[in-house]
């Protein structure tokens, strides 16, 4: 696994992580972003939590979706 984030320059602790798994790959998070609503689906958090969330997660999926030449595998094609 590959560390994309952390809390301190030395890469400990991760926050968000990305790993192979077959042809593609996957992600494990545990930033507060991810963490904008209760069991149920309820908004939890802030209206600037939940702006600084969908911020974050639209730059994630421009990452994820990206040209992955800078990666050691190339993700699996979309199933869409």
């Amino acid at each position: 696994m590959r560390v994309l984030m952390a809390c301190a320059a030395s890469g400990f602790p991760p926050a968000l992580l990305e790993g192979a798994h077959g042809a593609g790959r996957f992600l494990v998070s545990s930033l507060t972003v991810d963490k904008i609503h209760d069991n149920t689906g309820r908004v939890v958090q802030p209206a600037q939590a939940v702006d600084d969330s969908m911020a974050f997660y639209l730059a994630l999926a421009g990452y994820v979706t990206s040209s992955p030449s800078h990666r050691s595998r190339k993700p699996s094609a979309s199933r869409r």
